[in-house]
Parts: C-alpha cells; sequence; structure tokens
C-alpha cells in the first residue's frame, strides 16, 4: 500500500474514537498473487523454470547440504505459501478515508525492483547521507 494511503487510514482512525480499539488490515481489496510475485521475478532477473510442487512434493534427500540448510530455515514459512493472502477488509470499510484503487501488480513489482537494485536496497543512499562514499 502506498504510504499516504496507511497514513490516511490512521488519521482517521486516530480522529473518530468509535473506530479505536479494533483491527485494520490495511490493504488492497486485490491482493497480489504468488503468482504475480513469481512472474515478476522470473522477467525480472530473466530465469524460467520454476515449478510449485506443494507441501511434501520435495525429496531432501536430493538436495545440496546449502539447499537442505535452506530449506529447514525457510519450514517455518511453509504455511504462507500454500494460498495467495486474504485480508478481512470488513474494519477497514467502517474508516472514513479515501478509498484507495491501487494495485500491486507484475509492473508496479518490477519498477520496486528496479529501485531496489538501482539503489543497492537503500544502501547507496544511507552511505552518501552519512559521507562515507569517498566522493
Amino acid at each position: 500500500m502506498p504510504v499516504d494511503r496507511v497514513a490516511s487510514v490512521i488519521a482517521a482512525i486516530l480522529q473518530d474514537e468509535s473506530l479505536h480499539g479494533s483491527t485494520y488490515h490495511i490493504a488492497p481489496a486485490e491482493p497480489t498473487t504468488a503468482a504475480e510475485i513469481e512472474k515478476a521475478l522470473a522477467t525480472y532477473f530473466d530465469y524460467y523454470g520454476v515449478a510449485f510442487v506443494g507441501p511434501g512434493g520435495l525429496d531432501l534427500g536430493d538436495c545440496t547440504d546449502v539447499e537442505r540448510r535452506f530449506y529447514d530455515f525457510v519450514h517455518t514459512y511453509q504455511s504462507y505459501w500454500l494460498a495467495d493472502p486474504v485480508f478481512d477488509l470488513t474494519n477497514l470499510q467502517l474508516v472514513n478515508a479515501p478509498v484507495c484503487d491501487c494495485r500491486v501488480d507484475v509492473d508496479c513489482l518490477l519498477r520496486l525492483f528496479e529501485y531496489a537494485v538501482s539503489s543497492n536496497f537503500g544502501r547507496q543512499r544511507q552511505l552518501r547521507a552519512v559521507g562515507l562514499t569517498g566522493s
């Protein structure tokens, strides 16, 4: 979500005490799908051939040590990969804030990737800010 959308929702909630004490998913009506994320990654990094095999679809015996360590590490997050996200927007609909029909689609993801890579994930900017780049 764009930061101005998040800020406007938070401001509207703070100004209306009847909205306090609830949870608000400040999310788009149509969330980004795992397939869109994979398509954007494949497009940006120029790869192909990814296949989602689902739970139990990978024989760790066929993996290298590095791959096994990776899968051991990310095992905790597997439940997040089983389905596309679904957000409960019920409380958000009660907030009197401007509606945002924005969506993080493949084109938006590609722009985000380009910015992240070109700015070295923000590290370049931080180094310049404190004068450590040597220029």
